[in-house]
């Protein structure tokens, strides 16, 4: 099987972050609220 793709890969990285215990079915991304910001800076330094 011959597979070519093309165009160019995404210049930044597609960052979610989900509370599971208040949204189990994953409809609100709360990657970038503000109150949720020192988590997600956690989250990236160890990313």
């Amino acid at each position: 099987m011959n597979t070519k793709i093309s165009g160019s890969a995404p210049k930044r990285i597609a960052w979610s972050l989900f509370d599971l215990w208040n949204d189990p079915h994953e409809l609100h991304n709360i990657v970038d609220s503000p109150q949720h910001a020192d988590k997600v800076r956690e989250l990236r330094a160890v990313l």
